[in-house]
């Protein structure tokens, strides 16, 4: 895995919602129609630990987003319809704390990280529903822009992982990882390098042209 060396940026993230548009580029007034807002609810509770997603119309957003309604995934529910999928892959029966959600430069797929569970869910757009998995628990997951990896964050195991991902044929598989805490560059460990024990990937993404993935992570660096 192929990284650059940042110095003297720090970002810490705090994420409730995240919120996504399935669309090309900004929404304005010409794009509206057919555009939507995503949104992760990671609710816990010992009733139900899954969380759920929601789906707004980019329209009724923008008409009224008082009375606008959203689409809603139970994402227990999701799993349970996906059981044979998820088992396939080794993943978790039912994925805990859902976080963030990133799409695939195509918007034909999103990719939903859970923080207390192995449950990287790959789920198909229009059909709704969970068609992958990967068995990695992470803070965010970034799709590369040529749809070729998948890059997944765990900041508590400071591990990152590369995922290969074949959206036509719903295959997934991990090729490599990188662990912040043992992994070395230059004779020091990553974290080390970043300037503090212990830290581990926040967020990240991809360049345009998909060869490397930025990455911040937490503690400073």
């Amino acid at each position: 895995m192929r990284f650059r060396r940042m110095r003297r940026t720090s970002i810490l993230v705090v994420l409730t919602l995240i919120a996504l548009a399935l669309g090309s580029g900004s929404i304005g007034a010409q794009d509206r129609a057919g555009a939507e807002v995503w949104a992760t609810d990671q609710a816990s509770t010992e009733a139900d630990p899954s969380g759920f997603l929601y789906i707004w119309d980019a329209a009724d957003l923008s008409a009224n987003a008082r009375t606008a309604t959203p689409f809603v995934i139970d994402l227990a529910a999701a799993a349970d319809e996906a059981a044979d999928v998820l088992a396939a892959a080794g993943c978790a029966a039912t994925g805990i704390r859902p976080h963030m959600l990133l799409k695939t430069s195509d918007n034909s797929h999103v990719i939903l990280a859970h923080t207390a569970s192995d449950s990287l869910y790959i789920m198909d757009v229009e059909a709704r529903r969970i068609s992958g998995c990967v068995p990695v628990d992470a803070h965010y997951a970034g799709p590369s822009p040529n749809g070729r990896t998948i890059v997944a964050g765990d900041i508590g195991a400071q591990l990152l992982t590369k995922v290969a991902s074949h959206y036509d044929r719903e295959r997934y598989r991990v090729v490599d990882t990188l662990d912040f805490g043992v992994d070395t560059l230059g004779g020091e460990t990553i974290d080390s390098l970043v300037g503090s024990a212990g830290a581990g990937p926040v967020c990240g993404e991809y360049t345009a042209d998909s060869r490397f993935h930025i990455v911040t992570t937490n503690r400073g660096g």
